[in-house]
């Protein structure tokens, strides 16, 4: 593993087990195991989205949105979110969480076709400047030649 992983890797491993730790001691429960998975499932969809782009690989949509939602970390914050708040922790919430609760599925659903629409909106304003560059510059090479 690069260097440069090692220590991401360190920091989030060390950084699970604190908040493991301290709600552990704080409330008698053990949260590093549902931590270490929603973060390993996140790393998941990272990868395959990463595979996609090596590989100039263009998913189906069923694919895409199958990765969508976990890649875009709403389980994540949310998880952290429900354990951190300093609260009694029920048992039927935290199987709801390790389950994925539909309304984590599609509350992260939408905050990733929200990004996914702001990031669009702003690579087409790149694309529409670059192809004015682009034809700028063809105009130009072409009226040089005629000259």
């Amino acid at each position: 593993m690069p260097e440069n992983f090692q220590i991401s890797f360190l920091a989030l491993y060390n950084t699970i087990n604190n908040m493991g730790c301290n709600t552990s001691s704080s409330q008698a429960e053990d949260i590093t195991p549902i931590l270490r998975k929603v973060w390993g499932e996140l790393c998941e969809a990272f990868f395959i989205e990463a595979k996609w782009t090596h590989n100039k690989y263009l998913p189906t949509l069923e694919d895409y949105l199958e990765n969508a939602w976990p890649s875009v970390s709403g389980v994540v914050l949310l998880t952290h979110g429900y354990y951190l708040m300093n609260q009694d922790i029920k048992n039927d919430a935290r199987v709801s969480l390790e389950e994925c609760h539909d309304l984590i599925k599609w509350s992260s659903m939408i905050f990733r076709l929200c990004n996914d629409l702001a990031t669009s909106s702003v690579y087409m304003l790149y694309v529409d400047h670059m192809n004015k560059i682009f034809t700028n510059s063809a105009i130009y090479s072409t009226l040089d030649k005629t000259s």
